[in-house]
């Protein structure tokens, strides 16, 4: 019998961490200078940059307003 045959498969992933292929991109509000406008402003500064696509998920009226912006 072989070496190869008597081997038991794995089945866990070789360790290390996963990498996405694509790059992150962070939108940060600026409560400093806009205020309470701050997270509507960020909405805006995601559309402008012409991002591809929007993944959003429940949350306050500041969700509804990113996908209205994005739509």
């Amino acid at each position: 019998m072989l070496e190869a045959d008597r081997t038991a498969p794995k089945s866990r992933p070789p360790p290390g961490p996963k990498r996405a292929a694509s790059p992150k991109i962070v939108f940060k509000p600026d409560f400093a200078r806009h205020r309470k406008a701050a997270p509507f402003k960020r909405n805006d500064m995601m559309v402008a940059a012409g991002l591809t696509g929007v993944v959003l998920f429940p949350g306050n009226g500041i969700t509804p307003n990113l996908g209205q912006k994005a739509d």
